[in-house]
């Protein structure tokens, strides 16, 4: 069974990262785009943007996102 290639990263994140505890804040601005942050700015180290398609929202993939987050507290999450 193949399994696609954003499905295996997710996979392979989860497997390999350790749970943490919620290091991450979270807003959302007028036009919808959600930023989940490292409470401590100063630890982000990179920036994830996720691209949803035509008929889903932002709010689609935020429990996603808020899961790589406890996994990977020093990115930053674009919804």
């Amino acid at each position: 069974m193949k399994i696609p290639l954003h499905l295996a990263f997710v996979l392979f994140i989860s497997t390999t990262f350790g749970a943490t505890q919620m290091t991450f804040t979270k807003e959302q601005d007028h036009m919808g785009v959600i930023s989940i942050t490292p409470k401590n700015e100063v630890d982000q180290s990179c920036t994830i943007v996720i691209i949803h398609g035509l008929g889903d929202s932002a709010e689609g993939f935020e429990d996603v996102a808020e899961h790589i987050a406890s996994k990977i507290p020093y990115a930053k999450f674009i919804l």
